[in-house]
């Protein structure tokens, strides 16, 4: 069971955006999909604004933010990684 908030993250620059991402303290998962960005954080209470103000000090543009539903996809990765399930 997927227990946290999910975000889809678009940008030009997605290989710099997944490697911003993953440094930031907040960060639990970050991973491509599609062309698209999915991200969880350690903190489900985390705001969009946040996340963005911290893309925008870094100079990432980012065309979409928002937050989604996961799917059977996001549900088998955080499985795999024993993340968003309890453990």
């Amino acid at each position: 069971m997927f227990t946290k908030k999910l975000l889809s993250i678009k940008s030009p620059e997605k290989f710099k955006l997944i490697t911003l991402l993953r440094e930031f303290p907040e960060s639990e998962s970050v991973y491509s999909f599609g062309d698209t960005v999915h991200y969880t954080g350690k903190d489900n209470n985390i705001a969009l604004t946040e996340i963005e103000k911290y893309l925008k000090e870094n100079n990432i543009k980012v065309s979409e933010i928002k937050e989604i539903e996961p799917n059977i996809e996001d549900t088998f990765i955080a499985l795999m990684e024993g993340k968003n399930n309890g453990q």
